[in-house]
């Protein structure tokens, strides 16, 4: 309504185009949550298909650990931020979620790898993390910890 317009000190204007206000229960109503994108034109987006496989898996081989990752090598001190997303049922029927964790790992000299940072373990659409990494080559790790689903 205009008086509360009045009282936010907003306005109906062009410039406000897109602003809008509501009560907090109809907000709670109409949204589970809110994500805020930062746009940053000078970015470089690089997307990957993957499949999940869970930390259960059975193993093919004594040399196979069943986890697939990424190698990235840094050539100068960068800030990325990583993003792990799975198929959800919005707009169209998905298969069940499972959790998500995405680590990342320095490796280091002596070959030996460094836990860097660690996402949270979620059963959410995606999980992400966002750090400033230095030189050096680094893996990153997708993950589901929990059990392949039984058939039942």
């Amino acid at each position: 309504t205009e008086p509360i317009r009045r009282l936010l000190g907003t306005n109906a204007s062009a410039e406000a185009k897109g602003k809008f206000w509501m009560g907090w229960a109809d907000f709670c109503d109409y949204f589970s949550e809110v994500d805020v994108c930062r746009v940053r034109p000078e970015w470089v987006e690089v997307r990957l298909l993957h499949r999940l496989p869970s930390a259960f898996a059975p193993r093919r081989s004594s040399a196979d650990s069943g986890l697939a990752g990424y190698a990235i090598d840094v050539i100068e001190t960068t800030e990325v931020e990583l993003t792990l997303l799975q198929r959800h049922e919005r707009g169209r029927s998905a298969p069940a979620q499972t959790d998500l964790l995405l680590l990342v790992l320095k490796r280091l000299g002596n070959g030996e790898l460094h836990l860097v940072r660690a996402s949270d373990r979620l059963m959410r659409p995606e999980v992400s993390v966002e750090l400033l990494l230095e030189t050096g080559t680094y893996l990153v790790l997708p993950l589901s910890l929990r059990p392949p689903d039984s058939g039942d």
